[in-house]
């Protein structure tokens, strides 16, 4: 691993092609082969990032049962500097861990009129699509289109914010025509999960905070052997970790817990790509979804 010079004089890690590698990432990809201390300084970074780019060297190493030399060298293993270095880090990916409630008392302190709020919005949506773009590779979404077109039945399992995202990805598949159910993440999930095997796919979708149920019934399918695609915020995300193929959104926001515009255009892609892969099979079913409309003079056209 390489490293760049950054303003103010400290350093980042970087991937040899100067960007900055999922700081996640590389702590999950240590955890095997750390000592039981730096693995709970592992976890604590992991679990409770927000605290860890506020606390000390001796205050984090006290959660930790570690002393501060400690924490510096486990911090420099992660190729920082040291734990300030590691600190100015975390401290600028605050925003990503915020919640909704953090984020507004923050934007109220700050004073932020309603206007200048939602211009800040428009600016960051159309940044969070341009990184999108940037996250998914078009191996990756091909990848993911084909698993989806090649299956038997796709199920959406969703929670909480996410759950609009979903709704609109199966009903963007169900206009194409493809057997798609939108299962949630309760009872009615879990019984759809139980009945797929190696020809059908699971897709889903979850951001931080990542609600358990999704990741649960994710992990299941996967443990049956059940293909799977996942769509989040990070390629450490839990379900990112286990999916057959895995797409990211960028979904940062100011005032709010999550921007939906990036998740929004990544479903939009890879529907375009699953229109692409059977177009005469998708333009007949299209015409006959019209055909309905207008037999049953459902709009004012």
């Amino acid at each position: 691993m390489t490293k760049v010079r950054t303003e103010g004089g400290h350093t980042r890690p970087t991937d040899g092609a100067g960007t900055t590698p999922d700081l996640q990432d590389r702590v999950r990809a240590l955890l095997p082969s750390l000592t039981p201390k730096r693995r709970r300084l592992a976890r604590l970074l992991l679990d409770e990032p927000l605290s860890v780019a506020f606390l000390s060297a001796e205050e984090l190493g006290r959660r930790a049962g570690a002393d501060p030399a400690t924490v510096v060298r486990f911090s420099r293993t992660l190729g920082y500097d040291g734990f300030t270095d590691l600190k100015r880090d975390l401290q600028a990916r605050v925003p990503q861990f915020m919640t909704a409630t953090e984020k507004l008392r923050l934007a109220l302190d700050k004073d932020i009129s309603p206007s200048a709020g939602a211009s800040r919005v428009f600016q960051q949506d159309i940044a969070n699509i341009e990184a999108t773009a940037r996250m998914n590779s078009e191996k990756d979404l091909l990848a993911a289109a084909r698993l989806i077109s090649a299956s038997r039945t796709v199920v959406v399992i969703s929670d909480g914010v996410s759950s609009a995202v979903a709704q609109m990805f199966t009903h963007l598949l169900r206009l194409m025509g493809y057997p798609v159910i939108h299962a949630g993440t309760g009872v009615a999930a879990a019984a759809e999960i139980a009945g797929l095997g190696s020809n059908d796919v699971l897709v889903a979708i979850s951001v931080w905070r990542y609600i358990k149920s999704t990741v649960q019934l994710f992990d299941q399918a996967t443990r049956r052997g059940v293909p799977s695609v996942s769509i989040s915020d990070s390629r450490a995300a839990p379900i990112a970790q286990e999916a057959d193929v895995a797409l990211t959104a960028a979904t940062q926001t100011f005032e709010l817990s999550h921007s939906l515009v990036g998740l929004m255009s990544l479903i939009n892609a890879l529907a375009t790509a699953l229109a692409l892969e059977n177009p005469k099979a998708t333009l007949e079913r299209l015409a006959a979804v019209d055909q309905v409309y207008r037999d049953a003079d459902m709009t004012l056209e």
